[in-house]
């Protein structure tokens, strides 16, 4: 079952305890969708699809099906055999598709117009990597799909540059949860700063009116590196390189780790996926699980618009349930990007939880939720020997 469970873990005491009341404790724990499932479809084996097989399996959420096509029309690996899906179902079945370095032309019969029904009527989502076979000349930018993309891409198609150079954030990609590698905006920027730089950028492509840039080129202001839009029911993203693998190889010299990269990609997969399961655009979250009575509770809603970018003027309507069954109303305070705070003490032990409600303009953004427990454990209950 999805959802926030409580649990409550006991032991029953023993004849000689000197005290029960450090016999119980109980937590809560988010459960997600079992796993995200995701179809990633190449051209051919490349360092990017290396890195990405890398990172994405090492999420235990996300369950990825990889293809690489074969000169002779099908597709690798062979054992056990794989196939693109086969019927509408079969592709419904996935939450997140990632097209690589793969020709249009490579899809057979009516598998296009399947991707297009699965982003457009089915809530799907669509991940496009950069390279010279899907941006370039004969590639989406000309084909069935080509509304469904963030960019404008030229007839003769996209130009790969080779000069080096790290992505800049845009204001809504300082916020945007694929591209929030901190919660600190500062170091977020540096994180971003600090990646080894890439070597390959599309050029020649134009933002589509109605898509949200979250990254430019450092060097081409205004050219989108990083982009999305929402088509039908669904969103396409879109990465105008083919080589962010660097972000990963570039660490271990350093001794570092892939850890952002990995963090990246779960991110995007999980927030695309997202829109597949109709997630609000208000998010409600406290600094913790588990308080004891009299602590400050921190409570944050984040608040998005269909294009999930902040709203900074929304009104924000909470209140906290009370283990009594009283409701307390909270004040929020805007604070910056989407993100709006308030605090409270709670005074008796139990289950707490807070209901939120955002507006913009009279009309409602959408609701939101978070539980968290209150239990005082005294010191003399957790170590008794005195």
């Amino acid at each position: 079952q999805e959802g926030t469970i409580r649990f409550n873990v006991s032991i029953e005491s023993m004849p000689d305890e000197l005290t029960p009341q450090n016999n119980t404790y109980s937590f809560f724990v988010r459960v997600m969708k079992t796993k995200l499932k995701v179809l990633y479809v190449e051209g051919r084996p490349r360092w990017e699809s290396t890195f990405i097989n890398r990172a994405l399996p090492r999420d235990p959420n996300i369950d990825l099906t990889y293809l690489v096509a074969s000169k002779q029309g099908g597709y690798y690996p062979q054992s056990p055999p794989k196939s693109f899906p086969k019927t509408k179902n079969e592709l419904n079945a996935y939450d997140v598709m990632i097209i690589g370095d793969i020709s249009p032309g490579f899809f057979k019969g009516d598998q296009l117009n399947m991707i297009k029904d699965f982003i457009e009527n089915d809530s799907g989502s669509l991940v496009f990597l950069g390279g010279k076979y899907s941006f370039g000349d004969g590639g989406f930018g000309e084909s069935p799909l080509k509304d469904m993309l963030p960019i404008e891409i030229g007839q003769a198609g996209a130009r790969q540059v080779k000069s080096p150079f790290n992505p800049i954030l845009t204001q809504q990609g300082m916020t945007h949860p694929t591209t929030r590698l901190s919660e600190d905006q500062t170091e977020n920027i540096a994180i971003w700063r600090d990646f080894p730089p890439l070597s390959r950028f599309y050029a020649g492509i134009g933002t589509r009116s109605g898509a949200t840039v979250l990254a430019e080129h450092q060097l081409e202001k205004g050219k989108p590196f990083i982009a999305f839009q929402r088509y039908g029911k669904g969103v396409v993203y879109m990465i105008a390189g083919d080589d962010l693998w660097q972000w990963a190889f570039g660490a271990y010299p350093f001794g570092g780790d892939d850890s952002y990269y990995k963090k990246f990609w779960s991110g995007t997969i999980r927030w695309l996926a997202s829109v597949h399961t109709q997630a609000e655009n208000v998010s409600v979250e406290t600094d913790k699980q588990t308080y004891s009575r009299d602590e400050n509770v921190r409570v944050r809603v984040y608040v998005y618009d269909e294009n999930y970018e902040p709203v900074n003027d929304a009104q924000i309507k909470a209140q906290a349930k009370t283990p009594s069954g009283a409701n307390r109303d909270l004040i929020f305070t805007f604070e910056e990007n989407g993100r709006y705070t308030a605090e409270f003490r709670p005074n008796i032990d139990g289950n707490y939880k807070i209901e939120a409600e955002a507006y913009q303009a009279g009309r409602s953004i959408g609701k939101g939720s978070s539980e968290f427990l209150v239990q005082t454990a005294s010191l003399e209950f957790q170590n008794v020997q005195m």
